[in-house]
């Protein structure tokens, strides 16, 4: 079934969100972040004069902004083993206020990945994230229309619905409505190190379908520019960073959407099993030698991830975008299993969660 899809508002920010930690209670053990959370930085000689860090991402510390990078201090040691009830403390301290600490914890995955003396970007944006809150301090970009980057067109991939790649199998994605044959939803799209975000509400079909291993997407035309300019917190220039980018991408109409198959470069399907991390795994392996398997993921409200455009210029920041769909009715993902293989379900990005799969794209490959 091909689908209608309307873009019906769309709403573009400039102000960000910063949490103030002058006053608030500053304890983030209880937290644990991992593996592509945030951004671990190496070669720290290379950021001296400029602390990294997202566009979009700071703290306020004693009524001054600071870079949301973080510089570890001490990690634990692994040696002994670990406990999933009680995951590693990774203890920190703010680039550009030494004096200010933090800890958190890490998943065994990230803890491997990083040694003392690295640095950390993109912790309280994460931890903001999963605290459902950045508090009120607003930082404003001030931009300069004089230096205003050239405009990019690209094609956005707004829903991708994925097929076990066998003959005679099917997927679908349904939607919990009793008469209407449309559904809204409202997207968020947010540049992954760049900054920058929009909100945007689509209309489309109440259910899709797809066979026979063709993994679909469906596309729609949008404008992606980057602008500078300061930060003003409290009506001052932030001076540290001077010039900050954001990175925007504006819906636009004057051309049609469009239904079209996931390029293979694009398409996570059918990876070698002993490429697939276990914490992705979202099914168990289904060996189907006779008849059809109908399978069902849970119902949701909301799909998550990050999705790659796969187009950039020289110079560009990345064209990745962290993608959100939320919906008032929730949605259920389907497949019938055709006889003749042992299928996988598995999440593009760890972890899988089958009791709650809020996973943009759920991917397959048979075995």
């Amino acid at each position: 079934m091909d689908m209608d899809v309307k873009i019906l508002h769309q709403d573009l920010g400039t102000d960000f969100s910063a949490p103030d930690l002058t006053d608030e209670d500053t304890d983030w053990s209880d937290e644990t972040l991992d593996v592509g959370e945030i951004q671990v930085l190496t070669a720290l000689h290379d950021y001296a004069a400029d602390p990294p860090g997202p566009a979009d991402s700071f703290l306020i510390v004693d009524d001054d902004v600071q870079p949301d990078t973080w510089v570890i201090k001490d990690i634990p040691d692994l040696q002994g083993g670990f406990s999933y009830e009680e995951m590693p403390i990774v203890q920190v301290f703010n680039w550009a206020v030494p004096d200010y600490t933090a800890e958190f914890r890490v998943t065994p995955n990230l803890a491997m990945g990083i040694e003392r003396g690295y640095a950390l970007s993109g912790v309280v944006r994460e931890i903001g994230l999963k605290r459902g809150t950045f508090g009120d301090s607003k930082i404003q970009l001030k931009t300069n229309p004089a230096m205003r980057g050239p405009v990019q067109r690209v094609m956005v991939p707004v829903l991708r619905l994925h097929c076990p790649k066998h003959d005679g199998c099917k997927a679908s994605e349904e939607y919990a409505v009793q008469q209407a044959t449309q559904v809204q939803a409202k997207v968020s799209l947010t540049a992954v190190g760049a900054g920058g975000s929009n909100t945007t509400t689509f209309q489309w079909s109440s259910q899709w379908e797809t066979a026979d291993g063709q993994c679909l997407q469906y596309v729609v035309p949008a404008e992606i520019f980057t602008e500078y300019g300061t930060l003003i917190y409290k009506g001052k220039v932030f001076e540290s960073p001077g010039l900050v980018s954001l990175t925007s991408l504006r819906f636009v109409e004057d051309e049609p959407s469009r239904q079209e198959l996931i390029p293979r470069t694009e398409d996570g399907c059918q990876l070698p099993s002993g490429a697939i991390q276990y914490d992705r795994h979202l099914t168990k392996r289904e060996a189907v030698s006779a008849g059809v398997l109908g399978h069902s993921f849970k119902a949701v409200k909301a799909a998550r991830g990050t999705l790659t455009l796969g187009v950039a210029q020289p110079g560009w920041p990345s064209l990745n975008f962290e993608y959100e769909r939320t919906v008032t009715n929730s949605f259920t993902r389907s497949v019938k299993l055709a006889p003749g293989a042992t299928y996988l379900a598995y999440t593009a990005e760890p972890p899988a969660d089958s009791n709650l799969p809020e996973h943009a794209e759920i991917l397959w490959t048979t075995l």
